[in-house]
């Protein structure tokens, strides 16, 4: 996740540690639901790049699943506050 940009991790962790739906990370992020779908997406490919780089073979969708399946207990207290106040501050 240090690998993203700002708005590529920030969408990811609205998306999978905050539960958040694509319209909702696309209103924080200042997008629209689709752009916000893009965004997500294309972090979850820079990931798996990442991944591969490494030598670990995984799809999109295994690690959006990882992600989600390990973002509550992942989560340290108080990232939704700031990831949201971040991303609101880039907004304007």
């Amino acid at each position: 996740m240090a690998h993203l940009g700002p708005t590529d991790r920030d969408a990811v962790v609205l998306r999978f540690f905050e539960g958040k739906s694509m319209a909702e990370v696309g209103t924080t992020l200042g997008l629209e639901e689709r752009a916000a779908q893009k965004r997500v997406n294309r972090a979850l490919e820079k990931l798996r790049k990442l991944f591969t780089k490494r030598g670990v073979t995984l799809t999109v969708a295994a690690i959006a699943g990882a992600v989600a399946a390990n973002s509550v207990q992942a989560a340290p207290a108080g990232l939704a506050v700031t990831v949201t106040t971040a991303a609101a501050k880039r907004r304007f």
